[in-house]
């Protein structure tokens, strides 16, 4: 046998061991969980709930013309970021949600989830990275509001004192 014919046996082996070994310890987490999730995607949902929730309180007080009169050149972009933020949240609850074991923890039914959320983690990956980066760019127009367009923060009221806004 050629060596790379026995490097690619070699390869196929690890490969075939470490798929073996997640659906193992992926199954493991399942069944023992009280929520139906692994770690990691509780806490992708986690993410995705308050990175939503986050995205609906901007969106509502944008909204509001006492709070926001919106005539800042970043509304548009504020407005599309909570779009897609809003969007990707629900696409990430929805798979997560697919992929929650519902019914009685059961070793069969955790290899099963297991396997599917296998199959799905590289979208989830995908939209999670999207999110973060949403969640970033959310994060950076805010304070920029904030601090060079004197618009005040969507969970409070007003200025009491306009002589801040001079500043």
């Amino acid at each position: 046998m050629d060596p790379l014919s026995a490097l690619a046996i070699a390869t196929s082996a690890a490969q075939f061991l470490d798929f073996g070994y997640s659906i193992i310890t992926g199954t493991a987490e399942l069944y023992q969980s009280s929520t139906g999730l692994t770690e990691q995607n509780l806490n992708i949902a986690t993410l995705s709930a308050r990175v939503r929730k986050l995205a609906s309180l901007v969106d509502t007080a944008a909204k509001r013309p006492a709070i926001s009169p919106l005539v800042s050149p970043h509304d548009a972009q504020l407005r599309q970021i909570t779009k897609d933020c809003t969007a990707i949240s629900n696409q990430l609850l929805e798979i997560i949600d697919e992929l929650r074991l519902k019914e009685k923890h059961t070793v069969a039914a955790s290899i099963i989830a297991t396997i599917r959320a296998k199959q799905r983690e590289p979208k989830i990956r995908g939209l999670h990275r999207r999110l973060v980066s949403g969640r970033s760019e959310l994060t950076a127009i805010l304070v920029a509001l904030v601090q060079y367009d004197g618009f005040p923060p969507c969970f409070c009221v007003t200025r009491a004192n306009p002589s801040v806004d001079s500043q």
